[in-house]
This record gives structure tokens, sequence and C-alpha cells, in this order.
């Protein structure tokens, strides 16, 4: 297996847009993509994966050293080989800060007393993969700090379609001052019921979220918004996720139809108006 099909194939799994994005991506922006984001996945399936605290920072502590070979042009393993075509663009350290926030996990676990300290997270593990993509693009700074907020949001995205699993797990991704405001438990979010403080509670997370994604995408210039289309794309495939009425088991589903419409409608208009047409 060569390593684009490494982290393709780690990109494969049920819940995942990358096989619908990558009918829609060149070569180039294909094999930046899926390395950089087989390397989130990688990282994050440590915490998720791993419950021997020693183990898991015995891997961590590996993939540190990974980062500092892929650096000095010796990595190892596929992802990093394969990021290793654009090493020129992507500065090393950057790669090495998001060990820092699966460290926090293994330190303190998923939880958060308030927003700020959630979204800092997010902005460093999910936001610095896409920024670093957006600079390997050839986008200025102000550009990556955008598709930095992008890179968030889809990771709070990711953690609201989560929520019930996350929480039967013990992991809570809701900020606990936000659980006490709308009075809902942990024990809420364990179960099955639809209840009225749990509705108001996702609507509330789904309305931020939305929300954050329609600034960040205002903010980029539609040339921009083309050069970053994996993630033009994600990010209104997940405005129409979160559009949707919130259901019992808190999943944000689209239909394989629906999904393939609103990937190809966006990718062309994207290339339209980044054209001037």
């Amino acid at each position: 297996m060569d390593h684009l099909a490494y982290c393709e194939d780690k990109l494969a799994h049920p819940d995942s847009d990358y096989p619908l994005l990558r009918v829609f991506l060149d070569e180039d922006s294909r094999c930046l993509h899926a390395a950089l984001q087989t390397l989130r996945l990688e990282l994050l399936s440590i915490p998720d994966e791993i419950n021997d605290p020693e183990l898991a920072q015995t891997k961590l502590h590996w993939w540190r050293e990974e980062l500092l070979r892929f650096a000095e042009g010796e990595a190892r393993h596929p992802v990093t080989r394969l990021l290793s075509n654009y090493r020129d663009a992507i500065a090393p350290e950057a790669i090495l800060h998001m060990t820092l926030a699966i460290d926090e996990l293994l330190q303190t676990g998923s939880t958060w007393n308030n927003f700020d300290a959630l979204y800092a997270h997010c902005l460093l593990i999910s936001g610095t993969p896409v920024s670093l993509e957006a600079g390997a693009r050839g986008l200025d700074d102000d550009a990556r700090a955008v598709a930095q907020r992008i890179g968030a949001a889809a990771h709070l995205t990711r953690l609201i379609a989560n929520l019930r699993a996350d929480a039967a797990n013990n992991r809570l991704s809701v900020p606990m001052d936000e659980l006490a405001r709308f009075q809902v438990t942990r024990k809420d979010l364990q179960g099955g019921t639809q209840t009225e403080a749990v509705v108001e509670l996702l609507s509330y997370q789904t309305a931020r979220v939305a929300a954050l994604y329609t600034e960040a995408l205002a903010a980029l210039s539609p040339s921009q918004r083309y050069a970053l289309l994996p993630w033009t794309l994600r990010a209104r495939l997940d405005q129409a996720r979160l559009a949707q009425t919130p259901r019992a088991d808190l999943q944000l589903r689209l239909t394989p139809l629906k999904r393939l419409w609103i990937a190809w409608r966006t990718a062309r208009r994207t290339k339209r108006e980044a054209l001037g047409m």
C-alpha cells in the first residue's frame, strides 16, 4: 500500500466526508489534505483508543520523535512520508504543537470548564492542520488564521454529532458552565431521551458552530475559498447538518444524495466565483 492509499484508507470510515470530497480535488490537493487529516486522526486515536496512560504517553512520544524526523527529512511513517512532499511549505513546529492538545487530553481528560477552553483545544488539534494546508496552498497569514477557525468549527461539529457516544464513554464535550446554564446533566446526555433542556442545549451549540462557519467563509475571498476547496465543501456540508432539527440520538446526518448535491453545487459555485464568472 502506498502512502496516499494508507491515508485514504484511514479517512474512509463510515461518517467521513473524505470519499466524497476527493472526487472534487486534483491530485496535489488530495495528497496534502489526506496527509494532514490522517495525521490529525492518528494523534486523536491515542486518547480515543488507548486506555493505558503509560502506553498512550509512549505512543505520543513516538509521534513527537517522528515529527522531528519529518522536520529533518527522515520520516518513517506513511503519513509523514506523504507529507514530506510539502515539507518546505509546512512549519514542523506547528505540527508539533498539535501534540500539545493530545497531551492535554491525556493529562486532564476531555472536560472543559467553558467554551473558550474548548475552542482553544479545537483550534490547536483541528485548526492547525487546516492552517497548514492553507499555507501550503500559498495563502497569507490572515487567510491561514481564518482557515484555522474553519478547522475548529469542523471539530466542534463532530463533537456535537458524537455527543451521546462520547458521554457514554465518560467524555464530555459540552462546557461545564453551559451544562449548568441549560440544567442538563451527564446522565441526560448518556440516555436516549430527548428532553426540552437537551434540545435547547443542542440548538445553542449548533447555532454557534453554524455562525462560526458563516463568519469564517465570509472572511475569505472567492479565490481563497477555492484554494481551500476541501474545507469550503466540508463547511457547506456541516452547515446543512447543523440546520437540521435536533434528533433524540443527536446525530447530524445527510442522505448520500443530499451530500452529493451540496458538494457538487458548492464546488461548481466556488470555482465560478474564483474565476469571476
